[in-house]
């Protein structure tokens, strides 16, 4: 029974990620007449996560990522482009749903730009290649900084080879785990 439930709860998660990223991106479409777009992960990008994941100090998940230091090289490169583009970014990480609200204070206090609709939490690497894939119909530039890696606090990082792949095929300005580390 135990089983069933968490496959249960596990697809209802599923449902409502994936309702939500089509919400907030057909929202930015229809109402935000931007001619492009920025999307920026989260963990090992813009926020040093995988630091945090080996640190006992923390009583809490909740306290854990309150703290997570920011990258803040990535940040002013990101600030640089909202300011060249008027736009705002569109953060898009692979975390719990239940991790939603937290992410968003995160942000907030690091101040980071925050909007309504500006904050995606998917459930793969390659769900955020799919949401950027179909924006490319709509012909605006896209921007893109993602890592893409895993695996830091083990002392070997690990990459999602195959998405990086299809997102190197795309016609957009990806900014990749190579980039990110050296600025």
């Amino acid at each position: 029974m135990l089983k069933k439930s968490k496959i249960f709860f596990g697809f209802i998660h599923f449902l409502i990620l994936r309702i939500a990223s089509f919400i907030l991106i057909n929202f930015n479409i229809l109402f935000k007449k931007n001619n492009c777009f920025l999307f920026v992960d989260i963990d090992n990008t813009i926020a040093l996560t995988w630091q945090s994941l080996n640190e006992k100090k923390f009583k809490t998940e909740r306290e854990r990522i309150l703290n997570i230091k920011v990258n803040n090289k990535v940040k002013i490169k990101i600030d640089e482009i909202c300011l060249n583009y008027n736009i705002y970014p569109i953060y898009i990480s692979v975390r719990p749903l239940y991790t939603y609200f937290i992410t968003r204070k995160w942000l907030k206090i690091n101040f980071f730009k925050l909007n309504s609709s500006n904050l995606i939490l998917v459930s793969s690497p390659d769900e955020k290649y799919k949401i950027i894939y179909k924006l490319m119909k709509y012909n605006k530039k896209i921007f893109y900084f993602d890592d893409l890696s895993y695996n830091h606090e083990n002392g070997k990082t690990l990459f999602y080879q195959n998405t990086i792949d299809k997102i190197r095929t795309l016609n957009i300005d990806y900014f990749d785990y190579k980039f990110i580390n050296s600025i």
